[in-house]
Protein backbone atom coordinates (compact mmCIF):
# COMPACT_ATOMS: atom_id res chain seq x y z
CA UNK A 1 0.00 0.00 0.00
CA UNK A 2 1.56 3.32 1.59
CA UNK A 3 5.73 2.95 1.28
CA UNK A 4 5.44 5.35 4.14
CA UNK A 5 7.64 4.94 7.46
CA UNK A 6 6.23 5.92 10.89
CA UNK A 7 8.70 8.76 12.96
CA UNK A 8 7.02 9.85 16.24
CA UNK A 9 9.93 12.33 16.61
CA UNK A 10 9.70 14.29 13.51
CA UNK A 11 8.70 17.57 13.28
CA UNK A 12 9.61 19.45 10.02
CA UNK A 13 7.09 19.11 7.46
CA UNK A 14 9.68 19.60 4.27
CA UNK A 15 11.60 17.05 5.88
CA UNK A 16 8.91 14.67 6.42
CA UNK A 17 7.45 14.89 2.84
CA UNK A 18 11.55 14.37 1.72
CA UNK A 19 11.79 11.12 3.65
CA UNK A 20 8.36 9.85 3.07
CA UNK A 21 7.41 10.19 6.68
CA UNK A 22 3.69 9.45 7.47
CA UNK A 23 1.74 13.04 7.61
CA UNK A 24 -1.36 13.56 9.09
CA UNK A 25 -2.80 16.30 6.85
CA UNK A 26 -4.08 19.56 8.75
CA UNK A 27 -3.59 21.78 5.79
CA UNK A 28 -7.22 22.58 5.56
CA UNK A 29 -7.20 23.53 8.89
CA UNK A 30 -4.15 25.87 8.76
CA UNK A 31 -6.07 27.63 5.96
CA UNK A 32 -8.66 28.64 7.75
CA UNK A 33 -6.53 29.44 10.56
CA UNK A 34 -4.35 31.52 9.29
CA UNK A 35 -7.57 33.36 7.57
CA UNK A 36 -8.39 34.01 11.16
CA UNK A 37 -6.20 37.11 12.08
CA UNK A 38 -3.32 38.46 11.01
CA UNK A 39 -1.88 37.68 14.70
CA UNK A 40 -2.63 34.71 17.10
CA UNK A 41 -1.51 32.47 19.72
CA UNK A 42 -2.71 28.74 20.03
CA UNK A 43 -1.51 26.84 23.01
CA UNK A 44 -1.32 23.17 23.75
CA UNK A 45 0.22 20.52 25.89
CA UNK A 46 3.75 19.61 25.01
CA UNK A 47 4.36 17.12 21.99
CA UNK A 48 1.03 18.13 20.63
CA UNK A 49 2.00 18.96 17.19
CA UNK A 50 2.95 22.72 17.53
CA UNK A 51 6.36 22.69 15.73
CA UNK A 52 5.32 20.32 12.98
CA UNK A 53 1.94 22.69 12.80
CA UNK A 54 4.36 26.12 12.84
CA UNK A 55 7.01 24.22 9.98
CA UNK A 56 3.87 23.82 8.10
CA UNK A 57 2.55 27.16 7.95
CA UNK A 58 6.30 27.91 7.30
CA UNK A 59 6.79 25.64 3.62
CA UNK A 60 3.13 26.91 2.62
CA UNK A 61 4.31 30.52 2.42
CA UNK A 62 7.61 28.84 0.91
CA UNK A 63 6.75 29.72 -2.40
CA UNK A 64 7.23 25.66 -3.51
CA UNK A 65 4.22 23.87 -3.99
CA UNK A 66 5.68 20.19 -4.88
CA UNK A 67 5.74 19.12 -1.11
CA UNK A 68 2.70 19.21 -1.16
CA UNK A 69 2.13 17.29 -3.50
CA UNK A 70 1.46 13.11 -2.90
CA UNK A 71 4.73 11.76 -2.48
CA UNK A 72 4.06 7.85 -2.67
CA UNK A 73 1.99 6.18 -4.85
CA UNK A 74 -1.80 5.69 -3.20
CA UNK A 75 -1.57 9.39 -1.27
CA UNK A 76 -3.92 12.16 -1.90
CA UNK A 77 -2.51 15.47 -2.62
CA UNK A 78 -2.85 17.84 0.51
CA UNK A 79 -5.65 20.17 1.05
CA UNK A 80 -3.54 23.58 0.43
CA UNK A 81 -2.41 21.75 -3.00
CA UNK A 82 -5.60 21.21 -4.26
CA UNK A 83 -7.08 24.84 -2.81
CA UNK A 84 -7.16 27.06 -5.45
CA UNK A 85 -7.57 30.55 -3.28
CA UNK A 86 -3.82 29.67 -1.70
CA UNK A 87 -1.21 32.29 -3.08
CA UNK A 88 1.46 30.16 -3.64
CA UNK A 89 3.72 33.57 -3.89
CA UNK A 90 7.22 33.03 -1.71
CA UNK A 91 6.93 35.22 1.55
CA UNK A 92 10.19 36.04 4.89
CA UNK A 93 9.53 33.89 7.43
CA UNK A 94 11.14 34.36 10.38
CA UNK A 95 11.31 31.61 12.93
CA UNK A 96 11.65 31.72 16.65
CA UNK A 97 12.79 28.45 18.40
CA UNK A 98 12.01 29.24 22.19
CA UNK A 99 13.12 26.37 23.37
CA UNK A 100 16.75 26.74 22.07
CA UNK A 101 17.78 29.41 24.53
CA UNK A 102 19.69 29.02 27.75
CA UNK A 103 19.32 31.27 30.79
CA UNK A 104 21.77 32.06 33.76
CA UNK A 105 20.47 33.42 36.97
CA UNK A 106 16.60 34.32 35.83
CA UNK A 107 18.28 36.26 33.13
CA UNK A 108 17.12 35.40 29.53
CA UNK A 109 18.72 38.25 27.70
CA UNK A 110 21.59 36.76 26.07
CA UNK A 111 19.48 33.89 25.01
CA UNK A 112 17.58 35.82 23.45
CA UNK A 113 20.22 37.62 21.64
CA UNK A 114 22.14 34.41 20.42
CA UNK A 115 18.43 33.37 19.12
CA UNK A 116 18.04 36.68 17.22
CA UNK A 117 21.72 36.05 15.96
CA UNK A 118 20.97 32.70 14.66
CA UNK A 119 17.77 33.31 13.01
CA UNK A 120 20.00 36.13 11.23
CA UNK A 121 21.97 33.39 10.21
CA UNK A 122 19.40 31.79 8.83
CA UNK A 123 18.11 34.75 6.48
CA UNK A 124 21.52 35.77 5.51
CA UNK A 125 20.83 38.96 7.12
CA UNK A 126 23.94 38.19 9.59
CA UNK A 127 25.62 41.56 8.71
CA UNK A 128 22.12 43.56 7.83
CA UNK A 129 21.19 44.48 11.41
CA UNK A 130 22.24 46.39 14.33
CA UNK A 131 23.93 44.29 17.25
CA UNK A 132 25.13 46.66 18.92
CA UNK A 133 22.61 47.12 21.67
CA UNK A 134 22.42 45.29 24.73
CA UNK A 135 18.76 44.82 24.59
CA UNK A 136 17.24 41.96 22.76
CA UNK A 137 14.03 44.21 21.80
CA UNK A 138 16.29 46.23 19.92
CA UNK A 139 18.21 43.44 18.08
CA UNK A 140 14.90 41.74 16.90
CA UNK A 141 13.27 45.03 16.05
CA UNK A 142 16.76 46.37 13.95
CA UNK A 143 16.26 42.11 12.28
CA UNK A 144 12.64 42.59 11.21
CA UNK A 145 13.48 46.49 9.99
CA UNK A 146 16.50 45.13 7.60
CA UNK A 147 14.36 41.96 6.65
CA UNK A 148 11.35 44.39 5.12
CA UNK A 149 13.69 46.81 3.61
CA UNK A 150 15.77 44.26 1.82
CA UNK A 151 12.57 42.37 0.60
CA UNK A 152 10.66 46.14 -0.83
CA UNK A 153 14.49 46.16 -2.64
CA UNK A 154 13.09 43.32 -4.50
CA UNK A 155 10.81 45.34 -5.84
CA UNK A 156 7.61 42.92 -4.93
CA UNK A 157 6.16 45.28 -2.07
CA UNK A 158 2.85 43.60 -1.75
CA UNK A 159 5.00 40.53 -0.45
CA UNK A 160 7.81 42.58 1.43
CA UNK A 161 5.66 42.08 4.90
CA UNK A 162 6.61 39.13 7.25
CA UNK A 163 5.55 35.75 8.31
CA UNK A 164 6.44 35.75 11.90
CA UNK A 165 6.34 32.32 14.07
CA UNK A 166 7.11 31.96 17.46
CA UNK A 167 7.42 28.00 18.54
CA UNK A 168 7.11 27.73 22.20
CA UNK A 169 6.93 31.61 23.67
CA UNK A 170 6.38 30.89 26.90
CA UNK A 171 9.51 28.04 27.27
CA UNK A 172 11.50 30.50 29.08
CA UNK A 173 9.74 31.30 31.88
CA UNK A 174 7.92 27.58 32.60
CA UNK A 175 10.72 26.38 34.79
CA UNK A 176 10.75 29.39 36.69
CA UNK A 177 6.89 30.24 36.74
CA UNK A 178 6.44 29.92 40.28
CA UNK A 179 9.63 31.59 41.06
CA UNK A 180 11.64 35.28 42.53
CA UNK A 181 13.28 34.93 38.81
CA UNK A 182 9.76 34.54 36.94
CA UNK A 183 9.16 38.07 37.34
CA UNK A 184 12.00 39.73 35.46
CA UNK A 185 11.80 36.97 32.81
CA UNK A 186 8.55 38.24 32.18
CA UNK A 187 9.14 41.62 31.70
CA UNK A 188 12.32 40.93 29.12
CA UNK A 189 9.64 38.43 27.46
CA UNK A 190 7.69 41.40 27.09
CA UNK A 191 10.04 44.03 25.93
CA UNK A 192 11.13 41.39 23.29
CA UNK A 193 8.03 40.48 22.18
CA UNK A 194 6.51 44.53 22.01
CA UNK A 195 8.63 44.62 18.99
CA UNK A 196 5.65 42.90 17.08
CA UNK A 197 3.04 44.81 18.54
CA UNK A 198 5.29 48.21 17.33
CA UNK A 199 6.45 47.23 13.96
CA UNK A 200 3.05 45.12 13.27
CA UNK A 201 2.59 47.03 9.81
CA UNK A 202 5.94 44.95 8.62
CA UNK A 203 4.28 41.68 9.65
CA UNK A 204 2.18 39.56 6.98
CA UNK A 205 1.22 37.07 9.90
CA UNK A 206 2.17 36.35 13.55
CA UNK A 207 1.90 33.30 14.85
CA UNK A 208 2.57 32.21 18.44
CA UNK A 209 2.38 28.73 19.66
CA UNK A 210 3.05 27.81 23.43
CA UNK A 211 1.71 25.56 26.41
CA UNK A 212 0.27 28.42 28.69
CA UNK A 213 -1.68 32.00 28.11
CA UNK A 214 0.50 33.89 30.64
CA UNK A 215 -2.43 36.64 31.31
CA UNK A 216 -2.07 37.95 34.91
CA UNK A 217 1.74 38.25 34.91
CA UNK A 218 2.02 41.42 32.94
CA UNK A 219 3.39 39.35 29.70
CA UNK A 220 0.28 39.25 27.54
CA UNK A 221 -0.92 42.70 28.22
CA UNK A 222 2.15 43.45 26.19
CA UNK A 223 0.27 41.30 23.18
CA UNK A 224 -3.03 42.74 23.21
CA UNK A 225 -3.10 42.52 19.46
CA UNK A 226 -2.63 38.73 19.33
CA UNK A 227 -6.14 36.75 19.22
CA UNK A 228 -5.64 33.72 21.42
CA UNK A 229 -7.45 30.85 19.74
CA UNK A 230 -6.88 28.16 22.03
CA UNK A 231 -10.26 27.41 22.90
CA UNK A 232 -12.03 28.59 19.81
CA UNK A 233 -14.01 25.41 18.72
CA UNK A 234 -13.38 26.10 15.21
CA UNK A 235 -9.64 25.37 15.81
CA UNK A 236 -10.03 22.78 18.23
CA UNK A 237 -8.06 19.93 15.37
CA UNK A 238 -5.73 21.98 14.66
CA UNK A 239 -3.35 20.04 16.03
CA UNK A 240 -4.20 16.37 17.78
CA UNK A 241 -5.94 13.33 15.94
CA UNK A 242 -9.23 13.04 15.85
CA UNK A 243 -11.18 9.85 15.43
CA UNK A 244 -11.47 10.27 11.63
CA UNK A 245 -7.36 10.63 11.59
CA UNK A 246 -7.19 7.39 13.77
CA UNK A 247 -9.43 5.38 11.18
CA UNK A 248 -7.01 6.14 8.61
CA UNK A 249 -3.90 5.62 10.93
CA UNK A 250 -5.75 1.99 11.61
CA UNK A 251 -5.80 1.19 7.95
CA UNK A 252 -2.31 2.20 7.67
CA UNK A 253 -1.79 -0.07 10.83
CA UNK A 254 -1.93 -3.37 9.12
CA UNK A 255 1.04 -2.71 6.55
CA UNK A 256 3.32 -1.71 9.60
CA UNK A 257 6.12 -4.35 9.79
CA UNK A 258 6.65 -4.61 13.94
CA UNK A 259 9.75 -5.96 14.51
CA UNK A 260 9.72 -5.23 18.29
CA UNK A 261 8.64 -7.87 21.46
CA UNK A 262 5.50 -6.41 23.21
CA UNK A 263 7.54 -6.23 27.01
CA UNK A 264 5.61 -8.18 29.77
CA UNK A 265 3.07 -6.38 30.99
CA UNK A 266 2.20 -4.02 27.91
CA UNK A 267 -1.04 -4.34 25.76
CA UNK A 268 -1.06 -5.18 22.19
CA UNK A 269 -2.28 -2.09 20.14
CA UNK A 270 -6.06 -1.85 19.61
CA UNK A 271 -8.37 0.24 18.10
CA UNK A 272 -10.66 0.44 21.19
CA UNK A 273 -7.21 1.01 23.26
CA UNK A 274 -6.18 3.65 21.12
CA UNK A 275 -9.15 5.20 22.41
CA UNK A 276 -9.05 4.48 26.70
CA UNK A 277 -5.50 5.20 26.70
CA UNK A 278 -4.91 8.24 24.25
CA UNK A 279 -8.18 9.67 23.93
CA UNK A 280 -10.33 12.02 25.57
CA UNK A 281 -9.03 16.12 25.15
CA UNK A 282 -10.77 19.12 24.95
CA UNK A 283 -9.40 22.38 25.22
CA UNK A 284 -12.71 24.08 24.09
CA UNK A 285 -16.37 24.01 25.78
CA UNK A 286 -18.45 24.18 22.08
CA UNK A 287 -16.10 20.76 20.97
CA UNK A 288 -18.13 18.62 19.23
CA UNK A 289 -15.46 15.51 19.74
CA UNK A 290 -12.45 14.65 21.86
CA UNK A 291 -9.06 14.53 20.53
CA UNK A 292 -6.04 12.02 20.25
CA UNK A 293 -2.64 12.38 21.58
CA UNK A 294 -0.27 12.33 18.28
CA UNK A 295 2.79 11.65 20.29
CA UNK A 296 1.74 9.15 21.77
CA UNK A 297 -0.49 7.48 18.82
CA UNK A 298 2.62 7.81 16.41
CA UNK A 299 4.53 5.98 19.09
CA UNK A 300 2.18 2.92 19.56
CA UNK A 301 1.30 2.74 16.02
CA UNK A 302 5.39 2.30 15.45
CA UNK A 303 5.99 0.10 18.73
CA UNK A 304 2.94 -1.75 17.89
CA UNK A 305 1.52 -2.11 21.57
CA UNK A 306 0.28 0.68 24.15
CA UNK A 307 2.13 2.16 26.63
CA UNK A 308 2.85 5.56 28.36
CA UNK A 309 4.50 7.16 25.48
CA UNK A 310 3.53 10.88 26.55
CA UNK A 311 3.63 10.39 29.90
CA UNK A 312 7.28 9.09 29.80
CA UNK A 313 9.05 11.83 27.65
CA UNK A 314 9.07 14.68 30.22
CA UNK A 315 7.20 16.58 32.41
CA UNK A 316 6.61 20.28 33.54
CA UNK A 317 8.18 21.48 36.72
CA UNK A 318 5.72 23.86 37.11
CA UNK A 319 3.07 21.67 37.01
CA UNK A 320 4.72 19.52 39.71
CA UNK A 321 5.79 22.11 42.03
CA UNK A 322 2.67 24.21 42.10
CA UNK A 323 0.87 20.28 42.00
CA UNK A 324 2.99 19.27 45.05
CA UNK A 325 2.38 22.38 46.94
CA UNK A 326 -1.39 22.57 46.51
CA UNK A 327 -3.01 19.21 46.04
CA UNK A 328 -2.79 17.10 48.79
CA UNK A 329 -5.55 18.47 50.92
CA UNK A 330 -8.58 18.87 47.78
CA UNK A 331 -7.92 16.40 45.30
CA UNK A 332 -9.74 13.46 45.01
CA UNK A 333 -7.41 10.57 44.11
CA UNK A 334 -7.38 6.95 42.79
CA UNK A 335 -7.34 3.51 44.95
CA UNK A 336 -5.89 1.91 42.88
CA UNK A 337 -1.78 2.66 43.38
CA UNK A 338 -0.12 0.85 40.30
CA UNK A 339 3.58 -0.25 41.33
CA UNK A 340 4.20 -2.43 38.38
CA UNK A 341 4.04 -2.33 34.77
CA UNK A 342 1.97 -5.54 34.95
CA UNK A 343 -0.78 -3.99 36.49
CA UNK A 344 -1.44 -1.22 33.84
CA UNK A 345 -4.13 -3.67 32.15
CA UNK A 346 -5.85 -2.97 35.42
CA UNK A 347 -9.57 -0.72 35.46
CA UNK A 348 -8.58 2.63 36.33
CA UNK A 349 -11.65 4.49 38.48
CA UNK A 350 -11.42 8.01 35.86
CA UNK A 351 -14.57 9.03 37.61
CA UNK A 352 -13.16 9.40 41.26
CA UNK A 353 -11.15 12.26 39.40
CA UNK A 354 -13.92 14.65 37.88
CA UNK A 355 -14.58 17.97 39.57
CA UNK A 356 -11.68 18.72 40.75
CA UNK A 357 -12.51 22.14 41.93
CA UNK A 358 -16.36 21.01 43.59
CA UNK A 359 -18.66 24.17 43.42
CA UNK A 360 -16.30 26.06 40.85
CA UNK A 361 -17.56 26.78 37.03
CA UNK A 362 -14.84 25.12 35.41
CA UNK A 363 -15.68 26.63 31.96
CA UNK A 364 -15.25 30.44 33.27
CA UNK A 365 -12.28 29.53 35.34
CA UNK A 366 -10.39 28.31 32.42
CA UNK A 367 -10.93 31.53 30.58
CA UNK A 368 -9.20 33.47 33.17
CA UNK A 369 -5.54 31.58 32.15
CA UNK A 370 -4.62 31.69 35.18
CA UNK A 371 -1.29 29.98 35.36
CA UNK A 372 -0.70 30.37 39.36
CA UNK A 373 -4.37 28.61 39.34
CA UNK A 374 -3.95 24.91 39.61
CA UNK A 375 -6.37 23.41 37.47
CA UNK A 376 -5.92 25.85 34.81
CA UNK A 377 -2.54 24.76 34.85
CA UNK A 378 -3.43 21.03 34.54
CA UNK A 379 -5.09 22.05 31.97
CA UNK A 380 -3.15 23.74 29.76
CA UNK A 381 -0.58 20.88 29.95
CA UNK A 382 -2.99 18.31 29.16
CA UNK A 383 -3.84 16.91 32.45
CA UNK A 384 -7.28 17.63 33.23
CA UNK A 385 -9.64 18.07 30.37
CA UNK A 386 -13.15 18.97 29.88
CA UNK A 387 -16.18 17.10 29.82
CA UNK A 388 -19.22 17.35 27.64
CA UNK A 389 -21.00 18.49 30.97
CA UNK A 390 -18.88 21.49 32.12
CA UNK A 391 -16.81 19.31 34.77
CA UNK A 392 -12.91 18.70 34.97
CA UNK A 393 -11.29 15.32 34.39
CA UNK A 394 -8.36 13.10 33.45
CA UNK A 395 -8.58 12.67 29.50
CA UNK A 396 -7.46 8.84 29.65
CA UNK A 397 -5.66 5.92 30.72
CA UNK A 398 -2.09 7.30 30.31
CA UNK A 399 -2.82 10.62 31.86
CA UNK A 400 -4.09 8.54 34.45
CA UNK A 401 -1.36 6.74 35.25
CA UNK A 402 0.97 9.57 35.19
CA UNK A 403 -1.14 11.82 37.46
CA UNK A 404 -0.39 8.89 40.31
CA UNK A 405 3.07 7.94 39.61
CA UNK A 406 4.41 11.31 38.41
CA UNK A 407 2.61 14.55 39.80
CA UNK A 408 1.61 12.88 43.05
CA UNK A 409 4.92 10.77 44.04
CA UNK A 410 3.87 10.60 47.32
CA UNK A 411 0.87 8.33 46.57
CA UNK A 412 3.40 5.38 45.56
CA UNK A 413 4.92 5.76 48.90
CA UNK A 414 2.11 3.46 50.55
CA UNK A 415 3.19 3.91 54.12
CA UNK A 416 1.56 0.63 55.08
CA UNK A 417 2.96 -1.33 51.93
CA UNK A 418 6.55 -0.26 52.50
CA UNK A 419 5.93 -1.39 56.03
CA UNK A 420 5.14 -4.78 55.26
CA UNK A 421 7.99 -4.92 53.16
CA UNK A 422 10.09 -4.08 55.77
CA UNK A 423 8.41 -6.85 57.98
CA UNK A 424 9.61 -9.17 54.79
CA UNK A 425 12.72 -7.94 54.27
CA UNK A 426 13.50 -8.49 58.95
CA UNK A 427 12.18 -12.04 58.90
CA UNK A 428 14.61 -12.71 55.78
CA UNK A 429 17.54 -11.60 57.53
CA UNK A 430 16.70 -12.99 60.29
CA UNK A 431 16.64 -16.40 58.50
CA UNK A 432 19.52 -15.08 56.24
CA UNK A 433 17.46 -16.04 53.53
CA UNK A 434 19.49 -13.75 50.88
CA UNK A 435 17.11 -13.71 47.54
CA UNK A 436 14.12 -12.85 49.99
CA UNK A 437 16.36 -9.44 51.23
CA UNK A 438 16.66 -8.62 47.91
CA UNK A 439 13.25 -8.95 46.90
CA UNK A 440 11.86 -7.10 49.58
CA UNK A 441 14.60 -4.18 49.20
CA UNK A 442 13.08 -4.56 45.02
CA UNK A 443 9.77 -4.03 46.79
CA UNK A 444 10.72 -0.78 48.76
CA UNK A 445 12.71 0.44 46.07
CA UNK A 446 9.12 0.47 44.08
CA UNK A 447 7.46 2.32 46.57
CA UNK A 448 9.20 5.72 45.18
CA UNK A 449 8.57 7.08 41.96
CA UNK A 450 12.01 6.92 39.45
CA UNK A 451 12.45 10.77 39.55
CA UNK A 452 13.87 10.28 42.51
CA UNK A 453 16.77 7.82 41.64
CA UNK A 454 17.25 10.21 38.12
CA UNK A 455 21.08 9.88 37.94
CA UNK A 456 21.20 8.45 41.46
CA UNK A 457 24.93 6.53 41.76
CA UNK A 458 25.84 3.73 43.66
CA UNK A 459 26.01 5.00 47.03
CA UNK A 460 21.70 5.82 46.60
CA UNK A 461 20.93 2.41 46.43
CA UNK A 462 23.77 1.68 49.18
CA UNK A 463 22.25 4.51 51.54
CA UNK A 464 18.60 3.24 50.86
CA UNK A 465 19.94 -0.51 52.00
CA UNK A 466 21.10 0.90 55.08
CA UNK A 467 17.84 2.60 55.76
CA UNK A 468 15.82 -0.23 55.01
CA UNK A 469 17.39 -2.56 58.03
CA UNK A 470 18.13 0.24 60.60
CA UNK A 471 15.31 -0.62 62.38
CA UNK A 472 16.74 -3.78 63.32
CA UNK A 473 19.15 -3.01 65.99
CA UNK A 474 18.54 -6.03 68.15
CA UNK A 475 19.04 -7.94 64.82
CA UNK A 476 22.05 -7.10 63.24
CA UNK A 477 24.95 -4.10 64.24
CA UNK A 478 24.98 -2.08 61.52
CA UNK A 479 28.22 -0.53 60.20
CA UNK A 480 27.71 2.27 57.45
CA UNK A 481 31.88 2.83 56.24
CA UNK A 482 33.48 1.44 59.34
CA UNK A 483 36.82 2.51 60.32
CA UNK A 484 39.44 0.32 58.59
CA UNK A 485 37.17 -0.22 55.71
CA UNK A 486 38.37 0.65 52.53
CA UNK A 487 36.07 1.92 49.58
CA UNK A 488 33.08 3.55 49.32
CA UNK A 489 29.21 2.73 49.83
CA UNK A 490 29.58 -0.45 51.74
CA UNK A 491 27.67 -1.90 54.25
CA UNK A 492 28.52 -4.23 56.99
CA UNK A 493 25.98 -6.35 59.19
CA UNK A 494 27.31 -8.49 62.09
CA UNK A 495 25.39 -10.95 64.33
CA UNK A 496 27.03 -13.09 67.35
CA UNK A 497 28.53 -15.74 64.43
CA UNK A 498 27.75 -14.16 60.70
CA UNK A 499 28.83 -11.14 58.95
CA UNK A 500 27.11 -9.98 56.14
CA UNK A 501 28.93 -7.23 53.72
CA UNK A 502 26.90 -5.74 51.40
CA UNK A 503 28.21 -4.16 48.46
CA UNK A 504 26.14 -2.38 45.04
CA UNK A 505 27.14 -1.96 42.09
CA UNK A 506 25.70 0.39 39.67
CA UNK A 507 25.23 -1.66 36.01
CA UNK A 508 25.22 -2.51 33.24
CA UNK A 509 28.73 -0.90 33.62
CA UNK A 510 29.38 -2.51 37.37
CA UNK A 511 28.37 -6.17 38.08
CA UNK A 512 28.03 -8.19 40.80
CA UNK A 513 31.40 -10.43 40.23
CA UNK A 514 32.52 -7.00 40.35
CA UNK A 515 31.33 -6.47 43.69
CA UNK A 516 32.32 -9.40 45.22
CA UNK A 517 36.16 -9.53 44.09
CA UNK A 518 36.08 -5.64 45.44
CA UNK A 519 35.19 -7.35 48.73
CA UNK A 520 37.89 -10.10 47.73
CA UNK A 521 40.58 -6.91 47.07
CA UNK A 522 39.94 -4.49 49.37
CA UNK A 523 39.67 -7.54 52.44
CA UNK A 524 36.67 -6.01 53.89
CA UNK A 525 36.29 -8.93 56.24
CA UNK A 526 39.96 -8.40 57.70
CA UNK A 527 38.33 -4.95 59.00
CA UNK A 528 35.53 -6.49 61.52
CA UNK A 529 36.79 -6.89 64.84
CA UNK A 530 34.63 -10.13 65.98
CA UNK A 531 35.57 -13.84 65.46
CA UNK A 532 32.78 -14.74 64.03
CA UNK A 533 31.84 -18.55 62.02
CA UNK A 534 30.71 -17.46 58.83
CA UNK A 535 31.74 -14.19 56.67
CA UNK A 536 29.53 -13.46 53.82
CA UNK A 537 30.00 -11.14 50.98
CA UNK A 538 26.42 -9.90 49.12
CA UNK A 539 27.45 -7.86 45.71
CA UNK A 540 23.97 -6.69 44.21
CA UNK A 541 23.83 -4.97 40.49
CA UNK A 542 21.53 -2.47 40.21
CA UNK A 543 19.71 -1.21 36.93
CA UNK A 544 16.68 0.25 36.33
CA UNK A 545 15.47 0.93 40.02
CA UNK A 546 15.84 -2.59 41.20
CA UNK A 547 18.64 -5.38 41.82
CA UNK A 548 18.35 -7.54 38.89
CA UNK A 549 21.05 -9.93 39.69
CA UNK A 550 23.40 -11.03 42.94
CA UNK A 551 25.83 -13.03 44.15
CA UNK A 552 27.26 -14.16 47.55
CA UNK A 553 29.92 -15.99 48.43
CA UNK A 554 31.68 -16.99 51.72
CA UNK A 555 35.08 -15.28 52.89
CA UNK A 556 37.56 -16.11 55.11
CA UNK A 557 38.40 -14.15 58.32
CA UNK A 558 41.87 -13.27 56.09
CA UNK A 559 39.28 -12.20 53.31
CA UNK A 560 39.90 -15.01 50.97
CA UNK A 561 36.94 -16.39 48.69
CA UNK A 562 35.67 -19.67 49.13
CA UNK A 563 34.25 -19.89 45.52
CA UNK A 564 31.27 -21.73 46.40
CA UNK A 565 28.95 -18.39 45.33
CA UNK A 566 25.35 -18.71 44.43
CA UNK A 567 23.39 -15.91 42.30
CA UNK A 568 20.16 -15.07 41.32
CA UNK A 569 19.47 -18.20 39.32
CA UNK A 570 20.68 -20.93 42.03
CA UNK A 571 18.29 -22.59 44.62
CA UNK A 572 19.16 -20.86 48.19
CA UNK A 573 20.16 -23.29 50.66
CA UNK A 574 16.45 -24.62 52.52
CA UNK A 575 18.08 -24.35 55.90
CA UNK A 576 20.57 -22.01 58.05
CA UNK A 577 22.51 -25.14 59.01
CA UNK A 578 22.98 -25.52 55.29
CA UNK A 579 24.35 -22.27 54.80
CA UNK A 580 26.86 -23.51 57.65
CA UNK A 581 27.76 -26.53 55.72
CA UNK A 582 28.73 -24.37 52.47
CA UNK A 583 30.09 -21.28 54.21
CA UNK A 584 31.35 -21.60 57.63
CA UNK A 585 35.01 -21.46 59.44
CA UNK A 586 33.98 -22.20 62.55
CA UNK A 587 31.46 -23.57 64.62
CA UNK A 588 28.33 -21.76 64.31
CA UNK A 589 27.41 -20.20 68.45
CA UNK A 590 24.53 -21.31 70.00
CA UNK A 591 22.40 -18.66 71.52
Amino acid sequence: MLPLRIDPSASDFLVMRQENVLYVDKTAQIISFLGNGMAQLFTRPRRFGKSLLLLTIKAMYGGDRSPFKAQTPGEADLAVYRDPAWDWHDRPVLHLDMTAMGQEDGSIASGLIAQVAFVAGQLGMEDAYDRSSPFPAAHLGSLLGALYRSQVALGEPDYARIVVLVDEYDAPILDYMHTEQAAAIRRELADFYNVFKMQSGMIHRLVMTGITCFVREGLWSRLNHVTEVSQDPHFHDLAGFTDDDLDTLWAFHQWVPHQHRIPPGFLPLSREGWREWYNGYRFAEMADRPLYNPFAIMHSLKQGYLGDFWAMSGSLKAVESLWSRETAAWVPLPDWLPAHIQDWDRALDLERWKQLTPGEDAQAMLRQWDTAQLTTLLHQTGYLTLQPDGSLALPNREVAMQAALRLHPWLNHNMRRAQLHLQRMYRALKELNLPNVIQAYNHLLHQFPHQRFHQAGESTYNLFFDLSIIRFPPLWDHGMEPSGLLGDGDTVLVTSDVVLIVECKLGPAGTADEGLHQILKKGYPRAVPQACAMYLGLAIEIQDRQAVHWKCDGFTKDGDRMHRALDSTDSWPPTREALYERWATGPPIQA
